[in-house]
């Protein structure tokens, strides 16, 4: 009598193998990514004018992980600080100071050398605001230079936070790996955008609340399951039904979104608009995203012979897996154990 069954023995074989080979491509992929993963939160920098020549600055800079970025708002030379006060959450450093000087150019130093962006909000003594993404291209604004709307600023800033958060783009890529079908896209992708903008909006609002580092470690497990169910043999549920580990997950993903908005806060005047604007941003990267892989997928068809293609595809695809689940269990660690000890880090 057959004490085993050779499909449950193969299918834990295949989890043995992802486990180890999974390892191995986390500790050289994803720690090369694991720094710029969590550096994509943006900075925000609050000038309020007091008086002609007297400000009021909050400086809430990103933190990555548990040191400081090299950032430092640049004022004028004669800009100093004075009854500068410091604070320390979980995910930044907040300093608030005054200073009086002749304001007119803010300047990010050393915004230059990392993947951050700082959305700057100056208000002038009549209460109008002038606000801009300040980016790793463009340190710096003038003053009355003329900003740009709520609504264009985090357009871009939700585009950003999803092409460059790389645990949400591994997570969009591991669902392509589960879909079979242009129906099955779409549903896909639909459901995964309605389950994040309910979490995203709830979560913005104040009306719940997750620990967000539960929530980034809860992330990365879901990117390992895509893998591991796309490394399945057969058709599984997640394989036949994607949509619904694109709604499930999308919920927690919502939740990871809203983080960058929390950090950065959104403004009183147009709250609406600057959220619709971020989710909106959201989704146009996601579509990039779709975009790019449905196209290669159309240049593989017209320049590879259909032998080549049939053959070269579920290797590409099972090596994939692979590289996707091997980052994610290196991101899931290294979430998860400063849980349990804070002494204990992987960085």
């Amino acid at each position: 009598m057959r004490l085993y069954n050779r499909t449950a023995l193969r299918n834990g074989l295949a989890g043995c193998l992802l486990s180890w080979k999974s390892v191995v491509l986390g500790v050289a992929l994803g720690f090369a990514l694991s720094a710029q993963a969590h550096e994509i939160r943006p900075g925000l920098l609050q000038v309020s004018q007091t008086a002609d020549s007297s400000y009021s600055v909050v400086w809430k800079q990103p933190l990555l992980g548990d040191r400081r970025l090299p950032l430092e708002p640049l004022l004028q030379p004669d800009c100093r600080k004075v009854d500068a006060q410091m604070e320390a959450t979980t995910s930044a450093l907040i300093e608030r100071w005054t200073t009086s000087c002749t304001l007119q150019n803010i300047e990010i130093g050393g915004l230059n050398r990392t993947l951050t962006d700082v959305m700057l909000e100056y208000t002038d003594l009549r209460g109008e605001q002038q606000r801009a993404l300040l980016r790793p291209e463009s340190p710096s604004y003038e003053l009355g230079s003329g900003g740009a709307g709520s609504a264009w600023l985090y357009l871009k800033l939700g585009v950003e936070h999803l092409l460059a958060g790389y645990d949400h783009v591994l997570f969009v890529l591991g669902l392509l790996l589960l879909i079979r079908s242009t129906r099955s896209l779409l549903i896909t992708i639909t459901c995964f955008t309605l389950a994040h903008s309910i979490t995203l909006g709830l979560s913005v609002l104040g009306w719940v609340t997750l620990s967000q580092a539960a929530v980034e470690a809860c992330i990365a497990l879901s990117i390992v399951l895509l893998a591991r169910e796309a490394l399945t043999n057969g058709d599984s549920l997640l394989k036949q039904k994607p949509w619904l580990a694109a709604f499930a997950f999308g919920l927690l993903h919502g939740f990871g979104f809203a983080g960058a908005l929390r950090d950065i806060g959104l403004p009183d005047d147009n709250l609406w608009v600057a959220l619709l604007s971020f989710n909106v941003g959201i989704e146009i990267g996601q579509l990039l995203l779709v975009g790019a892989w449905v196209t290669l997928g159309w240049l593989a068809t017209r320049l590879l012979p259909e032998k080549t293609r049939q053959s070269a595809t579920p290797r590409l695809q099972t090596l994939a897996a692979y590289a996707i689940g091997g980052m994610a269990i290196y991101w899931t660690l290294q979430r998860v154990l400063p849980m349990f000890d804070n002494t204990l880090t992987l960085t």
